[in-house]
C-alpha cells in the first residue's frame, strides 16, 4: 500500500499529490507535465530515451498502478525517472522537487533499510574497503596518497586470496 505526500512548488502554483510507494517516490505523467510545464510529447520523447539510451532500466523505474475512477492502469514513474527528465528539461522546478523528494524519503525511512541509491554506494566502496583488509593482512601499508582508482602500480602489490 503507498501513502501520498503533497509536494508544492515554492511559488504555490503547483501541487501534486505524490505516491510513495517501494522507498521512492511515484509520479504519472500527467504530473510530470504539471511539475516541469513541458508538453507531454516531450516529455514522453525524453522518458522514452532515458530508457532507450541504457540510462536506467524500464522494469525498475516504472510501474503500473491502477486508480480510482480509471479503466486502465496509470503508469508511474520513480524518482530515478523523474530526475534524469529534470536534468533533460533543465527544470528548476525538478531541482526543488528533488530536494523535497530527498527530505520526503529521509523522513518516511526512519530507521527501515537504506535506500536504493545508499545500496549502490555500499556495492561500489565494498571492493575498495577489500583491498585495504588484504593489505593490511600483508603487512604492506598502504603509502600515504594512495589512490584506489588511479594507482594500479600499488594494487598489482596487494594479493587478495579467496576473491
Amino acid at each position: 500500500m503507498s501513502d501520498v505526500v503533497i509536494f508544492q512548488a515554492e511559488d504555490g502554483t503547483t501541487q501534486l499529490e505524490v505516491q510513495l510507494e517501494q522507498d521512492t517516490v511515484w509520479l504519472n505523467q500527467a504530473q510530470l507535465v504539471d511539475l516541469f510545464q513541458r508538453d507531454q510529447s516531450v516529455l514522453s520523447r525524453h522518458i522514452r530515451n532515458v530508457f532507450k539510451e541504457g540510462e536506467l532500466e524500464e522494469k525498475s523505474n516504472m510501474q503500473k498502478m491502477h486508480i480510482a475512477n480509471s479503466d486502465k492502469p496509470v503508469v508511474f514513474y520513480n524518482l530515478d525517472v523523474i530526475i534524469s527528465v529534470g536534468y533533460r528539461v533543465k527544470s528548476q522546478r525538478g531541482t526543488q522537487f528533488r530536494q523535497w523528494a530527498t527530505r520526503v524519503l529521509r523522513n518516511h525511512q526512519g530507521g527501515r533499510q537504506p535506500h536504493q541509491s545508499e545500496k549502490r554506494l555500499m556495492v561500489f566502496s565494498r571492493p575498495f574497503a577489500l583491498l585495504t583488509q588484504a593489505a593490511k593482512a600483508q603487512r604492506k601499508p598502504l603509502r600515504k596518497g594512495f589512490d584506489p582508482l588511479g594507482d594500479f602500480a600499488a594494487l598489482r602489490e596487494i594479493k587478495v586470496f579467496g576473491l
